[in-house]
Order: structure tokens, then C-alpha cells, then sequence
């Protein structure tokens, strides 16, 4: 799965995702010791890739993270994306 860093904290990073069988969206923790040693350091905003690694009862949920370059894999998407979001951003500037 592949979710977005939205806070860095002490203890890790909070990092939201929507699962398949929902459209609202979840927060997850994913630790430090969880990242690889060396690995270049996250910023609010950033894309990372990780596997659900436990759901506690209180709803909170632990993230592991996974190695995959999603940029290579998704990078041409999310230019698409960015490019639609913005020419819609410029049209929708227009209408008001």
C-alpha cells in the first residue's frame, strides 16, 4: 500500500492511507526502528510504501515499512494527476 506522511513526531511517522474496502481514510504509525537505517529522511507530504502490520482494539494501527520505488512505478500517474489537478484548478479559477 502506498499512503502519505502527514506528521512526523518522535516516535515515528503518522502516515494516511485508504484501504480497498473503504473510501474514508485511516492513519497509521509507522515506527522508526521500522525504517531501514540510512534512509533518507521523510517530510509532511511525502509518498511512502508499507504493509498493515497490526490493528489493535482501540483502533489504533501499525505500519511496516515495505522497499518499493513507487516513484518508478507510479511516478508517470502522479504527474498525470498533478497536471489534470491543476489545469482543473485554472478552470475552476475561471467560473468564479
Amino acid at each position: 500500500m502506498i499512503g502519505k506522511v502527514e506528521h512526523i513526531t518522535r516516535f515515528g511517522l503518522f502516515v494516511t492511507f485508504s484501504t480497498d474496502d473503504t473510501v474514508s481514510k485511516k492513519t497509521g504509525l509507522m515506527r522508526w526502528s521500522a525504517l531501514p537505517k540510512g534512509h533518507p529522511k521523510y517530510q509532511i507530504g511525502d509518498l511512502v510504501s508499507f504493509e498493515i502490520s497490526k490493528e489493535h482494539p482501540d483502533g489504533k494501527i501499525d505500519l511496516t515499512y515495505l522497499d518499493e520505488d513507487f516513484k518508478s512505478i507510479f511516478g508517470q500517474f502522479l504527474e498525470e494527476t498533478e497536471h489534470r489537478l491543476e489545469s482543473l484548478k485554472a478552470v475552476n479559477k475561471d467560473l468564479r
